[in-house]
Formats: C-alpha cells, structure tokens, sequence
C-alpha cells in the first residue's frame, strides 16, 4: 500500500487521471463509438434490451476517456456483474487487449471469475471453440496411450492454457477451497506458485495479492476493472492501479456507494477522509456531476437502473429511502412472488414483514458485540414454520433458500449455534457485511437493538444492504419502539402497518 502511494506521488499523469479539476469535454473520437457492437455478438443477450448496461458496454469497448476513469454504478440487483463480465469477454476476444480483474475481498473476485467461467461453458461459440481444440489436441496425443479419464484431465489442462487467464491468489489461501468451476477456465495458483505473470492475458486476484504481484512483475495492462470500489479504501484501490496501468490504460471502477464502504476502525483515519473511497471521492468531480433532470457524461460513467432481482413491493422500500426512486423493478413477478400464498402473510401482495418484539439486548462477556435471545427464537420458529409448510401453494423450501442476517457477530453465533443444533445447518447466517453482493429466495433479519442505541444498524447503507438482499420474501424482527426513533425504519414500520404486514407477539402466528 505505501508503495502504490510514493509510485501515485511520482507519476503525474496518474495523479491528473485520478484527480480531475474540471470537467474534460470529451473528444469527438470519444463520443463516437469506433467498434460497433453487433447486439448478435453479446455473450449475454438480455443486454441489447437494457439500455444502460448495452451503453456501459459500448463505451468500454470504444471510447473511454484518457483523463478519468470510468465509473459503473451498479445498486442491488441491477445487472452489474452481468455488465462487467460482458464488458471483459468483448475486451478479451477483440484485439491485444489485456485485463485485470480485482476488488477488495476473495468473494468478490469469485463472483465476476465464475461468470466469465458460466459464459465459457454454456455459450454456443465458446463451445464449439472448445470442441475444436478437443479434437486437434486429441489428434495429436493419439500416439499416446491414455486411459479416457486421464485424457479429460489433459485436455482441460490445454484448455485452460490456451485461454492464458489466471485466478491468482494469496500464499496463505488454502487452495483446497477453490471452487472447481474455476479451474475449468482458469489456471488456479497462489502468488508462489507463479512466474510469468507477463504471459496472461487475463488476471483476477484481489487488490492486496495485485499488490504483491506488482513487485514480482506483471506488465502493464490494458484496462483494470475494480469491482466493489465503493467497498475498498482509496489506499487499497491504489493498489489495484500503481504499476498495473500503463500510461494508455483504463481503469473502470463499479460498484455502489450506497452500500457498504470500507471499514475503518480508527477515527482519527476516519476523520482525516479514508472512510471515502476512490469511487466516492470520483464521483464528487464536477465531471461526474448529474445536473437536476438527471443528464450526466456517457462518456465517463453509466448509472444502472432496472432491478431484476427482488419482488417489486421489496425494491420499493430501498428505492424510496435511498435511490430517488430512480430503480424500476423488471424482475419477472413468476420468478419473485413465491410468498403470495404464504399463510402467515396477512397482505400476501406485500412480502414484506415486521414481527415486532421487545426482547432484551445483551453483550458477550469481555465483548462489545450485542445478541437478543428472544429475536434469536423467533428466528428459529420462522425457519422451522417455513422448512415444515413452505411458502403455500406448492413451493417448498430448501435449507439454502433462507438466508439469516443481523448486525452483531454474537447473534450470528447464537442463531448460527441454535440454528445447527436443530439440524438447519444449511441456513446461511451472517451479519450485513457479508451479505453485501449476496442474495436469497428468503431474509429473515433480526435487529437485535432493544431499549438501547440503534445507531449501528441504523447507518443507511447498512440498512440498505440488508433490504436489498432478499428476492421473494423479507421478514424484519425487532423492536419497534427503539428502532422508529430512525427515520428510515420508522418509514418501514409505518408501510409494514399501511399494508397490514405488521404482527405482534413472540410466536410465528
């Protein structure tokens, strides 16, 4: 990290790309898109009917600009991992581009590298190119003798060398871990392991083993995707860019931040401004400015809208609080409406639910972290009612359907530990930070704050992450006497009761 800021000290062309002063009017070459994107040739055709991802698409394959980089504003459920893995696979079939791939954590790098990995299976042309090189490779083994497993073996080895893209990882990541898909389409190595970085054309790797790979010698690449930046310090994505780009590369950052940024624990670097991320910090440019009727730059940014993710009634409560309601919910109702049926809704054409209880918060022992056993309970009877019955009309519910979020780590160990007792060890739980990017059919959320400060789960972009996870069903769990004394829940509240969706007691009714 120290490196990547004395190399952003010495270089400055990369400070003006990453400090712009004013708005750069971009060029007529720039404005113009130089390679036409045949919408026949997109490796995901549901893009040439979105226009902002098919925008985002066709800048970054021709026209970004020289003097900043480029922005991709994804909220929940709006496509943009599909925008990013289209963007990379034209990047990658057209020309000597080469590209990086990073963001802050493992997960994230997973993400996008399992897409790439789900278009090079199941796309038409890739398969037939496959298929080619299965046969000219199967020719020229014929003379040796292999059993057919073993053959399988090898041809997947030339396969993924033949595509010379890379899933780099950190020395101490245990390898053993790495999902199989992966090493299908990429070479799998930890930074020891690898030497002639120079050779891919297609790294993913998080920004701390970006880092590292600097110093071992990656040459510079075409364009550097960053994924998650409103989720990583501007230090950090430092370390994505220093070295990595050369001084005609692009750097695309995407993300949203409206959720999660990074975690700093020390106020004091809080309060000197670390709590702002490269993203951020961008877009309060006078280049990135959005003027009163919503015009902005195509050429420097694309702003996703269209939520495919969440029943229409979900994504309205996150899109009033947090997004101007500029999101438009296209999520196919067949696909998101699997709790119309669901007895214990009393407005089944409203899938949202606040269970209010008044249960006591306690902290862990030598522990500043919170749980609440009543919620704890409540959530289990929510998982057994839904594990037994379903959702009602004939759709059942399977273990990893539900997923479980609350605040504070020691809820999680208590709901994690009750959870498991019982036999639901497949109920994902886990607090708001890792549900970011992340969705279930179900979100039971427990709150935990009960007649004590709410001000942790109250932060607006924690609240955001957690009622933008679910696709089909949210169900909210705390007290409501504490938790209206925030403007946001106490407008979830009032809509719960609006829509009849607000219940009372400490037992599923």
């Amino acid at each position: 990290m120290y490196q990547a800021l004395d190399k952003l000290k010495a270089s400055p062309k990369t400070l003006d790309y990453l400090f712009p002063t004013k708005s750069t009017k971009p060029s007529a070459a720039h404005q113009i898109y130089r390679i036409k994107l045949d919408t026949s040739s997109l490796y995901n055709s549901s893009i040439a009917t979105n226009g902002e991802q098919l925008q985002a698409v066709h800048q970054i394959l021709n026209g970004l600009s020289p003097h900043e980089p480029y922005i991709i504003i994804g909220p929940p459920g709006t496509g943009k991992t599909t925008t990013i893995a289209e963007a990379i696979l034209q990047l990658y079939f057209q020309g000597d581009n080469r590209i990086l791939v990073t963001a802050g954590s493992n997960s994230a790098c997973d993400t996008i590298a399992l897409r790439l990995c789900e278009i090079f299976s199941t796309h038409h042309k890739l398969s037939e190119m496959r298929e080619q090189c299965n046969l000219k490779w199967t020719m020229e083994l014929k003379h040796r003798y292999m059993d057919a497993h073993k053959l399988k073996g090898v041809l997947n080895k030339k396969w993924v060398e033949s595509l010379k893209t890379l899933r780099l990882f950190a020395l101490s990541f245990n390898m053993s871990s790495v999902d199989p898909k992966l090493k299908e389409h990429f070479v799998c190595q930890t930074s020891a392991q690898t030497r002639a970085l120079g050779s891919f054309k297609l790294i993913v790797a998080t920004l701390c083993t970006v880092g590292r790979m600097v110093v071992s010698g990656c040459g510079h690449f075409s364009h550097v995707f960053i994924d998650e930046a409103a989720a990583s310090s501007e230090p950090e994505a430092l370390m994505g860019i220093m070295g990595t780009r050369g001084d005609d590369g692009h750097i695309i950052l995407s993300g949203d931040h409206k959720q999660l940024s990074a975690v700093i624990k020390s106020e004091r670097a809080a309060a000197l401004g670390l709590e702002q991320s490269l993203m951020e910090r961008l877009m309060l440019c006078e280049a990135y400015a959005v003027d009163e009727k919503g015009n902005y730059d195509h050429a420097l940014q694309a702003r996703l809208r269209r939520n495919y993710r969440s029943h229409p009634a979900i994504v309205g409560i996150y899109n009033k609080l947090y997004y101007n309601n500029e999101l438009i919910a296209l999520a196919p109702l067949g696909q998101v409406s699997q709790a119309a049926n669901w007895k214990v809704l009393p407005n089944r054409e409203y899938p949202v639910l606040f269970h209010a209880v008044q249960g006591k918060t306690r902290r862990e022992k030598n522990s500043t972290s919170s749980f609440n056993e009543l919620e704890a309970s409540l959530v289990y009877s929510y998982v057994m009612h839904l594990m037994r019955n379903g959702l009602g009309g004939g759709v059942m519910v399977k273990q990893e359907d539900i997923g479980v979020v609350t605040p504070y780590v020691a809820q999680c160990r208590l709901l994690s530990r009750s959870l498991s007792e019982r036999g639901q060890r497949q109920v994902e739980v886990g607090s708001v930070e890792k549900y970011q990017g992340r969705e279930k059919l179900i979100i039971i959320a427990s709150l935990v704050s009960s007649f004590t400060s709410a001000r942790f789960i109250t932060n607006p972009k924690r609240m955001n992450v957690f009622l933008s996870r679910a696709k089909s069903l949210l169900i909210m769990i705390g007290n409501p006497l504490t938790l209206s004394q925030n403007a946001d829940f106490k407008f979830i509240i009032e809509q719960c009761k609006l829509k009849g969706n607000y219940v009372t007691g400490n037992e599923v009714q």
